[in-house]
């Protein structure tokens, strides 16, 4: 297999079993065979200070800091001998596959929904990673995005983001062409409207990094996004002060 790692072989073998029920048209890109070297290679090359920046430049300014105190405008507006420091720091957590500790940590807010004393289920919590642990993310997002761009399906294209993106434009304009000639034709007509809550949140760990595994990724980068997403805790800032950590599954 092009990932090359026994441990992670059984879900690759049971996501295969699993495309047995998938749509016949779908079935040839789901079992493809990714080139390792081809499109992954490089994913772990050294960071260099403007990839750094880059990074930082497409998160919200306006975004609070997380854990480590630390505004987007204190890198955007660092010397050149700090931001070599940071991208060197940046890929020898890359090569270590190991996050630094600090990265593992959150700190939760609670905004009401209401302009009355909220309920607890009047309130929605959001999650402050510390600005250090985004920029890496960034960093490695940006070359996992460059590698499965030519892997994954079209209808899952606009999870890219970019220029290229058109949201639910495509998809919502076939709907209403569909409806309107079954309404034309006075077809019988069932729509199903199904929306997933928490989705994201919902897919466990093991998926994701079978994900991975299944489109070639190397070993080494299913381990750095395992270990990414393995230990993680968050604490809530409240009026009356932090709280203990939470571990966060």
């Amino acid at each position: 297999p092009p990932a090359g790692s026994a441990a992670l072989q059984p879900q690759r073998i049971r996501l295969l079993d699993e495309a047995a029920a998938l749509p016949e048209e779908l079935l040839p890109w789901y079992q493809q065979e990714a080139d390792h070297q081809q499109v992954w290679g490089g994913w772990d090359e050294e960071v260099s200070p403007d990839l750094v920046i880059d990074c930082v430049r497409h998160c919200s300014s306006k975004s609070a800091p997380g854990p480590d105190r630390v505004p987007y405008a204190a890198i955007t507006s660092a010397p050149p001998n700090w931001l070599g420091g940071l991208a060197s720091a940046i890929s020898q957590a890359l090569t270590r596959r190991r996050l630094p500790s600090s990265f593992h940590d959150a700190e939760g807010i609670l905004l009401p929904k209401v302009d009355r004393l909220p309920k607890v289920s009047e309130l929605r919590p959001i999650s402050l990673l510390g600005t250090m642990a985004k920029t890496l993310e960034r960093v490695l997002w940006s070359r996992i995005k460059r590698a499965v761009t030519s892997s994954l399906h079209p209808l899952q294209a606009d999870y890219l983001g970019g220029a290229e993106c058109t949201g639910t434009l495509g998809p919502t304009h076939l709907m209403q062409s569909m409806l309107q000639e079954c309404r034309d034709r006075r077809a019988p007509t069932f729509v199903i409207m199904w929306d997933v809550a928490k989705a994201f949140d919902a897919v466990p760990k093991e998926a994701v990094c079978a994900g991975l595994v299944r489109l070639g990724a190397p070993p080494p980068l299913v381990e750095t996004i395992t270990d990414m997403l393995t230990g993680n805790r968050i604490k809530f800032r409240t009026c009356y002060g932090e709280t203990g950590w939470v571990p966060v599954e």
